[in-house]
């Protein structure tokens, strides 16, 4: 068993590391060192008598409340924090998968669009595909010869200008990106 005046001297201790006859052989704090966030120890009362213990022992009881106050409140901040970033994120992803559905949507009726557009072209007299192509988008031409079956494409380069028809075919050659 623990003499009361054991026990209070290591309260003493705990509450007041300072004190400690182990406290003295800590090196002081160097440049470069972390420093925590601790306030220093509050100035040592007149510990000869009791009263002054248990009220300096009542002091450090409410400054470690306070800190574990202060402390709680700071992560009931993170944890709303973290909440509104989850939410963001969920919704940043919920846009980002509707945009993608609708560019793939959007793609699709351009490319069947397209597919129509070459399938006309393609039963179209090569004359008169080659003049509308002749004054259509470089970026359209390339594309609609693209789809068009080699042989009616054919016919129409031949009736295109020779420096379009050599432009076009030029850029038929090359590997799209």
């Amino acid at each position: 068993m623990i003499s009361p005046q054991k026990a209070l001297l290591l309260a003493l201790f705990f509450f007041f590391p300072a004190i400690s006859p182990l406290s003295a052989q800590t090196e002081p704090v160097k440049a470069g060192e972390m420093i925590t966030d601790t306030p220093p120890p509050s100035p040592l009362p007149d510990l000869s008598a009791p009263a002054a213990m248990i009220e300096a022992i009542e002091q450090r009881k409410n400054e470690l409340e306070k800190r574990s106050r202060a402390l709680d409140q700071k992560e009931e901040r993170l944890r709303l924090m973290e909440q509104e970033v989850g939410q963001m994120l969920k919704k940043y992803s919920e846009i980002r998968e509707a945009l993608e559905e609708k560019e793939k949507k959007r793609k699709l009726t351009e490319d069947e669009q397209l597919g129509r557009l070459a399938k006309m072209y393609a039963v179209m007299p090569p004359e008169e595909a080659a003049a509308r192509i002749e004054k259509m988008d470089e970026s359209l031409a390339l594309t609609l010869l693209g789809k068009i079956k080699e042989k009616s494409a054919a016919q129409i380069l031949t009736n295109l200008s020779p420096v379009k028809a050599a432009k076009l075919t030029e850029k038929l050659a090359r590997p799209r990106r």
